[in-house]
């Protein structure tokens, strides 16, 4: 099993940066690693990848030595094993919205006694080429994360007892579809919405736990001076924007004949 850097970072109380692939190719995974991130989001809930495209996007992420961390589809055991067997370094597992429901997300991620995965982990544990069984399950058992997404009024509702959950590392608070569950879908920046994140998010770092939430280059030192430690963003919004910023200048610059050719 691989160290995992992320998780390091986190323990030592440091911050992890991290970034939504968004277009899900490896070359893609390969740059936002080179570039420097701790970690990329390979989403597979409302992205295309499943366990077989996600396996070539985990080698990618390996290659450029970031982490790589899948959001699952749903919180259940034999989906959650498919993409840890692939080589994901953690999973982010929506819609957690009781005590239950994270247990149920941290024993699908670890072998026993911490949880109750199934005996496979071929890729992980480098096809049985590297230490014994016992070692890899050791291994996995300290590097592998478990993040746990808190996306509606009920997980809101419920926080106290989802924090004493053992072995989840990271309280994700995901504000769209919060916005929903709260009567205002769409509507992240609504008041009522951010004020309920940021609540959310003080409960989270006053119990030493590791809060995240979704941020952009407008918000992210307001949410470090907040507390978050595991950041997250998404790449689509840079690319479009740099892309219309060139062209921007490009057609300014451009003498009208070629302008209008």
């Amino acid at each position: 099993m691989r160290k995992n850097k992320t998780k390091a970072k986190l323990q030592a109380g440091e911050v992890a940066y991290g970034i939504n692939v968004g277009i899900y190719t490896p070359e893609m995974v390969e740059v936002l690693g080179y570039i420097g991130f701790d970690w990329v989001f390979i989403d597979a809930e409302h992205g295309p990848p499943n366990e077989q495209s996600a396996e070539d996007l985990i080698r990618a992420a390996e290659l450029a030595d970031t982490t790589p961390i899948v959001r699952v589809p749903v919180n259940r055991p034999e989906v959650i094993l498919r993409f840890m067997e692939r080589g994901a370094a953690g999973v982010v597992v929506p819609h957690v919205n009781t005590a239950a429901d994270a247990r149920a997300a941290v024993e699908a991620v670890k072998y026993g006694p911490e949880g109750h995965r199934g005996m496979g982990g071929l890729r992980p544990s480098q096809y049985g080429l590297r230490g014994s069984r016992a070692e890899y399950l050791a291994e996995a058992n300290r590097e592998t994360m478990v993040v746990v997404l808190l996306e509606e009024q009920e997980a809101i509702n419920n926080l106290p007892d989802i924090l004493q959950v053992k072995g989840v590392d990271v309280f994700m608070v995901g504000p769209g579809d919060l916005s929903q569950s709260m009567g205002f879908p769409g509507q992240m920046n609504h008041p009522k919405v951010r004020e309920t994140v940021d609540h959310a998010i003080a409960q989270i770092v006053k119990a030493g736990k590791v809060a995240s939430t979704p941020v952009s280059d407008a918000d992210v030192e307001d949410y470090l001076k907040k507390g978050i430690r595991f950041v997250y963003t998404h790449s689509l919004p840079y690319i479009i924007r740099g892309g219309q910023q060139f062209l921007e200048r490009a057609k300014k610059a451009a003498p009208a004949a070629v302008h209008r050719s």
